[in-house]
């Protein structure tokens, strides 16, 4: 078991460094509170969430943070990463979701994030034990950005849909 948490340490202090920079964020906006401003109006809708809304957003800036160290510190997609990865997945789609089909489609799109995210790791496995290539290399790093930009595109498509709900 500690091996494992030596293998994700990348991610956890990559995770680590994320939430105090999320924290300092928030500490910035919050001082000299003044309600009539803008930016306290974009910290208010996330006031009041449900535990369920507030498991999900946790989650979804964990997942994207794993899917980021994974392509910038190039981590080796063993049994812990993908048992991490899905277990985000899943809860993800159990605590936001409420439909089935809603449910469905998140797993799907976990599973193929999942795929790029193993695909990216055999590239570079590829590129430091077989042959480096510069065509190899720069579709590595094209898969990288898209995969980390697919799932922050869908985090912010969620984080819509929830505050949407929220107000209505």
């Amino acid at each position: 078991m500690i091996s494992t948490v030596f293998d994700m340490s990348w991610f956890l202090w990559f995770a680590v460094g994320v939430g105090v920079i999320i924290f300092a964020f928030i500490i910035l906006l919050t001082g000299n509170v003044n309600w009539g401003q803008k930016r306290m109006k974009v910290l208010g809708m996330l006031f009041g969430m449900r535990n369920r809304d507030v498991l999900w957003l946790t989650q979804s800036i964990l997942r994207e943070t794993l899917i980021v160290s994974v392509a910038v510190f190039h981590l080796r997609m063993d049994v812990a990463f993908i048992t991490c990865f899905a277990g985000f997945v899943i809860i993800g789609a159990l605590a936001y979701r409420g439909q089935p089909m809603k449910i469905l489609f998140d797993v799907i799109n976990g599973a193929a994030m999942g795929a790029a995210l193993l695909a990216t790791n055999v590239m570079w496995g590829f590129l430091n034990e077989v042959r480096s290539d510069k065509s190899i290399l720069l579709i590595y790093i094209l898969l990288s950005i898209f995969v980390s930009v697919y799932s922050l595109y869908f985090i912010i498509k969620d984080l819509g849909d929830l505050f949407e709900r929220k107000y209505q």
